[in-house]
């Protein structure tokens, strides 16, 4: 039965920029807020700081390994880069002194790859295949750098797929950000604000614009 939706984050008129949750018998949730990313372990009946203060201010990305009950990796990304934890997110390291970051994705086969893209507010793409340590900029194709959601497919290791949304529409890589086109609109500009890709073995993308209401492909 649905039960709707209900208020869990505590006292009324915090922000919350990005949430993200991961696991699946054990599920642990992750928001991103104006002071730091907190956590919850009980299906967000509770929030605890991870690590607050230590990932900088205004953090508007949050981004958990997929193996995160392994390896308790996660990113965050603040006004003055992206920040690393390995340990569940109680000690943060930044590991890219950039811009305001904006979206950041992680291969869900990190624990091969070591790959995450992340999307900056002027910088467009940079992409790490080596868990951060080091950086490409990853732009080829965008007439916009100002990245407002990424998304990889569920596949990615295999079909190399992203897709990034900015003011000026939406683009895809199928070679794991080297290069994108753009595939929406297909004349003018359009701003793309949010994207989900499935990860499962039916092929779904969504794109929720300013103007044009929510998008879909099957073949994302």
């Amino acid at each position: 039965m649905d039960r709707g939706w209900e208020s869990i984050g505590g006292r009324p008129g915090g922000t919350a920029s990005a949430v993200a949750v991961v696991g699946d018998r054990s599920p642990v949730a992750f928001a991103a807020t104006p002071v730091g990313v907190f956590a919850s372990d009980d299906a967000g009946s509770s929030w605890s700081p991870a690590g607050i203060g230590k990932t900088g201010p205004l953090v508007e990305a949050v981004a958990p390994s997929p193996a995160f009950g392994a390896d308790r990796t996660l990113f965050a990304g603040g006004r003055d880069g992206l920040y690393r934890s390995n340990d569940g997110g109680a000690g943060w390291r930044r590991v890219l002194a950039v811009g305001p970051v904006t979206a950041v994705v992680v291969s869900p086969a990190y624990g091969q790859d070591a790959t995450l893209l992340v999307g900056t507010e002027s910088d467009g793409v940079l992409r790490s295949a080596d868990a951060g340590q080091s950086w490409d900029s990853v732009n080829p194709g965008l007439l916009d750098t100002r990245v407002l959601a990424l998304a990889l497919s569920g596949d990615f290791a295999n079909d190399r797929t992203a897709i990034v949304a900015t003011l000026t529409g939406l683009y895809r890589s199928r070679n794991g950000g080297k290069v994108w086109r753009q595939v929406w609109p297909e004349r003018g500009e359009a701003a793309v604000q949010c994207l989900a890709v499935s990860h499962g073995s039916v092929g779904l993308g969504l794109a929720g614009t300013v103007q044009d209401g929510l998008l879909r492909s099957v073949d994302p």
